[in-house]
């Protein structure tokens, strides 16, 4: 449980500093044609693709792999908003972001219903929030303070590229579920 609350909760909060950030940044560049409705459009239909592929991926693959997958998608998007990249580079930095956030959701769910099993998924769904929303909700506000005191959000950044490692410590207590099929599925079909 407590695995799954430490690296859900830094990983909520890396997304909530950079999306509720992304357009500040890239106003505070102001590069012209640069268009910060395009770049969350983007997110929200890579979002989309994040959450087929991953949710099709949990049934096949290790839950802690595709974890690790999915954070360094969020780390590489990290990376390239810390050079201040042109328009092109920001689009496909957001289709990293939406990709990664959108596959980290169907991860949450396949972890706790793989390792509590659906009788206790209610629960432990319900006792997850508590613990990681207030670690998550700290994102924005950490980013908005680190601009205002440095004037940039590179060292946001950084920061927020160490609370990704420390989520994948946390995700390295995660047991491995079993991805044989279950024989009574198999029969049934």
């Amino acid at each position: 449980f407590w695995a799954a609350a430490i690296a859900f909760g830094f990983l909520t909060m890396v997304f909530g500093g950079v999306q509720a950030h992304l357009v500040p940044y890239v106003q505070d560049r102001a590069i012209a044609g640069e268009n910060p409705a395009v770049l969350m459009s983007i997110m929200a239909f890579a979002g989309i693709v994040g959450k087929i592929l991953f949710g099709a991926a949990t049934d096949r693959f290790s839950h802690r792999l595709l974890f690790y997958v999915a954070s360094t998608i969020l780390a590489a998007a990290l990376l390239l908003l810390r050079l201040s990249p042109g328009f092109d580079v920001l689009m496909v930095t957001s289709g990293l972001l939406g990709l990664a956030t959108g596959g980290f959701l169907p991860l949450i769910g396949a972890i706790v219903a793989g390792r509590f099993g659906h009788l206790a998924f209610g629960r432990v769904m319900g006792l997850l929030g508590p613990f990681t929303m207030p670690v998550a909700v700290l994102g924005p506000p950490l980013a908005g303070y680190i601009f205002d005191v440095t004037g940039s959000y590179v060292r946001a950044f950084e920061l927020f590229l160490g609370m990704i490692v420390i989520a994948g410590i946390a995700a390295a207590f995660l047991r491995d579920v079993d991805k044989r099929p279950n024989p009574a599925i198999a029969a049934a079909e």
